[in-house]
């Protein structure tokens, strides 16, 4: 059983996707990242800090119209594709590949749902009219790319979502671990909780709080395996040092 959560990767080219301009010049001599991503100056901010690093980055805006409009602009590059994507979807795929059973608890649209290979198992879900799958804008770069006066020292990614269903775990309620009694429950996705809407009320405790019951009511013999991510704030980790790492047999 591998949960939670998924979307549709929509991936591009860096250098193509993001024309480097004199105006982002003042940019480049900065030594840390702001990773609260408000408006197309704080993107750009926080992505050329990450290129110049090689590092991999995953980072939320709560700028639905930014978050449109880059992904309108992504659509029209020749680099772009979609794919299936989400930790979860990945991991599950990859494991049905490799001869497993699988089960994705996760709230996926009839369309994503096309995506998977047979044989594949998902949580039951009927999503309402105006259920819409989350997208993730995945901006890759090779290594040696060039961008301004920046070269990238190892090849990555810089990941840019606006998630709604992700952050709430939306397909919590859903699984019965129990039901299934696997060999296995993989516990990814939690860095979606990272910096989102509701950060700063007890909603996210209680969703940790729903994954820690999933985790501890486990049968004895399932072992349990926690993937972790790329995260922002250290209030989340310290949360998942309670709720989740105590719990997980690997990380």
């Amino acid at each position: 059983v591998v949960g939670y959560g998924s979307c549709s990767d929509l991936t591009v080219n860096a250098v193509e996707f993001l024309n480097y301009t004199d105006s982002l010049k003042n940019f480049e001599n900065r030594d840390e990242s702001d990773d609260e991503i408000h408006t197309y100056e704080d993107f750009m901010k926080s992505f050329m800090f990450y290129f110049s690093k090689g590092a991999a980055a995953e980072r939320y805006t709560p700028n639905k119209e930014l978050f449109k409009s880059l992904v309108a602009a992504a659509k029209i590059q020749s680099s772009h594709r979609w794919e299936l994507g989400g930790n979860a979807p990945v991991m599950g795929l990859r494991f049905k590949r490799e001869g497993v059973k699988v089960l994705i608890a996760s709230t996926m649209s009839t369309k994503q749902r096309t995506h998977l290979i047979p044989g594949v198992d998902v949580t039951e879900f009927e999503p309402k009219e105006d259920f819409v799958d989350d997208i993730h804008l995945i901006i890759e770069y090779k290594t040696g790319d060039k961008f301004g006066d920046f070269s990238s020292p190892r090849a990555n990614r810089y990941i840019i979502h606006s998630d709604a269903n992700n952050p709430m775990i939306t397909s919590l309620e859903l699984l019965n671990v129990n039901q299934y009694k696997p060999d296995l429950f993989v516990v990814s996705g939690l860095q979606m909780l990272d910096n989102f809407p509701f950060k700063s009320a007890s909603i996210r405790s209680e969703r940790l709080n729903g994954v820690k019951k999933q985790m501890t009511t486990a049968d004895p013999s399932t072992l349990i395996h926690f993937e972790m991510a790329s995260f922002v704030e250290i209030e989340l980790i310290n949360e998942l040092m309670v709720s989740v790492i105590p719990y997980s047999d690997s990380l």
